[in-house]
């Protein structure tokens, strides 16, 4: 089981506080196995950083969700 909405805004605000996740984006990612859950928070807030990203939405996390880990 994934972590829930409240752990995955939280994670993402422990990151970067001033980045923000939309509901259906954080619901998405409950669906993420939670032994990754750390590394894919990571990647996405990444990502979101180098395309200028402040609000992580569904579109965004889809378009990232199938890349690999670097």
């Amino acid at each position: 089981m994934g972590k829930s909405v409240d752990q995955i805004r939280a994670m993402i605000n422990k990151l970067d506080p001033d980045m923000e996740i939309t509901d259906d984006a954080a619901r998405e990612m409950t669906k993420i196995p939670s032994f990754v859950a750390g590394m894919a928070v990571k990647k996405t807030v990444k990502r979101a950083r180098q395309e200028g990203v402040r609000v992580i939405d569904g579109d965004f996390a889809a378009k990232i969700k199938g890349e690999n880990f670097p």
